[in-house]
């Protein structure tokens, strides 16, 4: 934390949590401090102004604030929210949406850092990760939309952008709305066709038991014989074991060993 010395604030960085600062907060760092050193990996640093030492911390609290709250929302789209998407999924679904915010109609550029993958039903109200329920956006605006349900998100635009540009978006969204429903159809046939491949591959070693492994509501169900193990929603996203045909032959193994004795 800074130190107030006369009219000088003393402070000090970790070099690690700088490079994680956005560049235009490290800029504005390096605009408005005096490096005096730099130690172990630590900036130790002055600056003259009270004020630009108050609006200094405040962003770089943000910053961490924001990255917690991101974090957080990460465990609870792994856990609690069914189905998944690919790259390529976002790069279609830019191009449907023309390279535009789902909810302004700005421009966005294709950079991580310009938009935010949105979750049309919040996450917290039992929205999925498929294609279907995803929108890309400016940053700001996901933001502002927070758990908030499309309907009245679209209701505080239509008040800040007037009920013209309201009824002009509405054939915008209406048309990547259809356009999105073939981009999840082929996202859900193709996860089925791998979780059918899986399961024809375990069959050969196990071909006296009954296999079957479905999504169920979006949730991936594996049934072996008369045992039914259910995984959790974040699962079909965790690649290295939902899509792996060692794991899933490990999980029978441990069903027919456990049945046999």
């Amino acid at each position: 934390m800074p130190t107030v010395l006369k009219n000088t604030v003393i402070g000090k960085l970790k070099k690690t949590n700088f490079n994680k600062l956005p560049a235009a907060v490290q800029e504005d760092f390096l605009s408005s401090v005096c490096v005096e050193s730099e130690k172990n990996g630590v900036f130790h640093f002055t600056i003259q102004s009270h004020s630009d030492a108050h609006r200094l911390s405040t962003r770089i609290h943000d910053v961490e604030r924001n990255r917690q709250s991101a974090k957080i929302r990460k465990e609870r789209l792994d856990r609690d929210s069914p189905g998944h998407h690919t790259d390529s999924d976002i790069e279609e679904l830019f191009i449907l949406q023309d390279g535009r915010c789902y909810y302004t109609g700005n421009k966005l550029n294709w950079n991580p850092r310009d938009f935010a993958i949105d979750h049309i039903v919040p996450i917290a109200s039992g929205g999925s990760s498929w294609p279907i329920n995803l929108a890309l956006c400016k940053k700001r605006i996901n933001i502002q939309k927070r758990n908030l349900s499309k309907r009245k998100f679209f209701e505080n635009l239509k008040s800040d952008f007037g009920g013209e540009w309201y009824s002009d978006h509405l054939f915008f969204v209406k048309d990547v709305d259809r356009r999105r429903k073939h981009l999840d159809q082929r996202r859900k046939k193709q996860t089925a066709l791998d979780m059918n491949g899986l399961v024809e591959s375990a069959q050969s070693e196990f071909p006296f038991v009954d296999l079957e492994y479905e999504l169920v509501d979006g949730v991936p169900v594996l049934k072996v014989g008369l045992v039914t193990i259910q995984f959790s929603a974040g699962f079909v996203r965790q690649r290295k074991k939902f899509n792996s045909d060692r794991y899933l032959r490990e999980i029978v193994r441990a069903v027919v060993d456990g049945d046999a004795g």
